[in-house]
């Protein structure tokens, strides 16, 4: 896809989760749906950097008015990185979160829209 690329190159060897990703074009936009289970708006970070889309999100399971016991399930961090081309309007992105799943919609810029050509008899 040449307006939106993964780039594992640019993860670190760090250890974190892949999560799922679909990837849809309508023309007009990108739209980006992430599986994050057990991250809120919160523990999430999204950066465009240089063309570079960065998603990274950490999840602790933390009882309030708890004293921990036994530790078997280890904090989740999630990290996933694209490029995106110049077609991106990266002043114009909407990012939501419902439910552990991520939307991003990465608008197009005004020249990179599909055109219809009208096609005059003379």
């Amino acid at each position: 896809m040449k307006t939106i690329r993964k780039r594992d190159d640019l993860e670190h060897e760090e250890r974190f989760l892949r999560p799922a990703v679909d990837i849809k074009d309508n023309g007009a936009e990108i739209t980006l749906v992430a599986d994050l289970p057990g991250i809120d708006k919160d523990s999430l970070n999204i950066q465009i950097d240089n063309n570079i889309l960065t998603i990274e999100a950490r999840s602790e399971d933390k009882m309030d008015g708890y004293d921990q016991l036994v530790t078997e399930r280890a904090p989740r961090r999630f990290k996933r990185v694209f490029e995106l081309d110049e077609s991106i309007d990266q002043s114009n992105v909407y990012a939501a979160i419902q439910d552990g799943i991520l939307t991003l919609r990465l608008k197009k810029s005004e020249s990179s829209k599909p055109k219809k050509i009208e096609v005059k008899v003379e």
